[in-house]
C-alpha cells in the first residue's frame, strides 16, 4: 500500500517534493500545475514506487520521471511513466528517453543522426506491438528512443520496466554493431560476449589469430577492444583485394580448434614452429578456460566454455564471393569447402592447415 506525502521544500518556496511511505526524497519535484507530476531521485522511493502497478500509482501521479546510467549506452537514460489518462497518450506507457548529452565529446565515427536513424530501423525490424520508435518533434538532438505500452494498468511497473529494457538493451547493442559494420567495408568484424571469468584467456587466444593467418599465406592486422560491454575483434587485410570470406573461413576453424578433440592426434610428430606455436596457445587458453570453469564451478559447460564459437559472436560482413557453377567451392583452397547443397556444408581440411603451417626463420 502507497503513503504519499506532497511537503514544500521550505516555507518560503513553492518548490514541493515528496515523501513515499515514510521515505523523504528531497530532492524530488513534484508539480499539479496541469497534472499530478513527479521527477524522482532517490533510489529508495523509485523502487518503491515501481514496486507497485500502474493503477495504484496513478491515484497519486499522472506522471512519473526518474534517470539511470547503464553500461551499454552512451548517456543517462530518462524515464517517462505514463499511469493515466490524463495525457491525450494512449495510457499505460512508459517512454524512453535516448538523448545523447555532452555532444561536444561525442567521439564516434558517425552522427547522433545515424545512431537515431539506424535505431529506429532495427526498432521496426523487431516488429514488436507493444513498442514503437519517437523522437522529439524538435528534432533527434532533443531526444529520441521508444515507448512502449504494457496489457494493463494492474501490472507491476517495475516488472515491465524490466521487459523493456532487455528489449532496449538488444536494440542499442544491434545499432552499435550495424554503425560498426557500416564503416568497416575492408574488414572483418566480429563481437563476442565473454564470461569476465575467461575473457583474458580469449583474448590472448584471439591476438595470436593474425600469426595463424600468415602461416597460411593471409597477411593481416588485429585489432582488439571492448565496446559496450562486448569484445570487438577486427581483422584487417592488408591486400585490399584479400577476399573477406577466407578470412571468415580462417576464424571459424581457428575458434573452433580447441574444442576438436583430435587435433593433438594430428600434431604428432610434426616439428614446425607454426604447428608448436599454434598447439601452445590452444593447450594455455584449455588450461585457463579448466581453471575458470573448476573455480565457478560449472563442470556442465566445460566443453562449451572451450568453444570460442560458442560465445555469441557475430560476423558481421555477409559473404560477398562470387558463386560458382559447380556443387562445392573452395573458402580457403584446400582447407575449408563449403558444400552448397548442406545447411552446415563446412568442410574442414585439418590435415591441409598442419601442412600448410610452415614458417620460415626470421619471416
Amino acid at each position: 500500500m502507497l503513503k504519499i506525502e506532497i511537503r514544500h521544500k521550505n516555507e518560503n518556496s513553492n518548490n514541493k517534493y515528496v515523501v513515499v511511505n515514510d521515505v523523504e526524497d528531497i530532492d524530488s519535484y513534484y508539480s499539479d500545475r496541469y497534472y499530478p507530476s513527479v521527477y524522482i531521485y532517490n533510489e529508495d522511493v523509485e523502487n518503491i514506487l515501481t514496486s507497485h502497478s500502474f493503477n495504484e500509482v496513478g491515484k497519486f501521479f499522472s506522471q512519473m520521471k526518474f534517470s539511470y546510467v547503464f553500461n551499454w549506452w552512451e548517456s543517462t537514460i530518462r524515464f517517462d511513466v505514463i499511469t493515466n489518462d490524463y495525457f491525450e497518450n494512449k495510457y499505460p506507457a512508459i517512454r524512453i528517453d535516448l538523448h545523447i548529452e555532452e555532444l561536444e565529446h561525442w567521439a564516434k565515427p558517425w552522427s547522433i543522426e545515424s545512431v537515431a536513424k539506424q535505431f529506429e530501423t532495427n526498432v521496426v525490424k523487431l516488429n514488436n506491438k507493444t513498442l514503437k520508435y519517437w523522437q522529439d518533434e524538435e528534432g533527434i538532438l532533443n531526444g529520441f528512443g521508444v515507448e512502449y505500452f504494457p496489457e494493463n494498468d494492474l501490472t507491476i511497473i517495475d516488472d515491465e520496466l524490466e521487459t523493456v529494457l532487455t528489449l532496449l538493451e538488444n536494440l542499442a547493442v544491434e545499432t552499435n554493431r550495424d554503425l560498426l559494420a557500416s564503416i568497416d567495408n575492408n574488414s572483418v568484424v566480429t563481437f563476442f560476449q565473454f564470461p569476465n571469468e575467461s575473457k583474458t584467456a580469449c583474448k590472448q587466444y584471439l591476438l595470436y589469430f593474425a600469426q595463424f593467418l600468415a602461416d597460411i599465406g593471409v597477411d593481416a592486422d588485429t585489432e582488439i577492444k571492448e565496446e559496450l560491454q562486448q569484445t570487438l575483434f577486427k581483422v584487417i587485410p592488408t591486400d585490399k583485394n584479400q577476399s573477406l570470406e577466407q578470412i571468415r573461413q580462417a576464424l571459424s576453424v581457428y575458434l573452433q580448434a580447441p574444442s576438436d578433440n583430435t587435433l593433438s592426434t594430428q600434431f604428432a610428430n610434426n616439428s614446425d614452429i607454426a604447428i608448436r606455436q599454434w598447439e601452445a596457445n590452444i593447450f594455455h587458453l584449455k588450461s585457463q578456460l579448466a581453471l575458470v570453469t573448476s573455480i565457478i564451478q560449472a563442470k556442465e559447460t566445460t566443453i562449451e566454455m572451450l568453444q570460442l564459437s560458442n560465445y555469441q559472436y557475430k560476423q558481421l560482413l555477409e559473404s560477398h564471393s562470387d558463386s560458382k557453377d559447380k556443387n562445392k567451392e573452395d573458402i580457403i583452397k584446400g582447407i575449408v569447402t563449403v558444400d552448397k547443397f548442406e545447411t552446415k556444408g563446412l568442410t574442414i581440411n585439418i590435415a591441409e592447415i598442419i601442412r600448410r603451417l610452415k614458417r620460415t626463420i626470421g619471416r
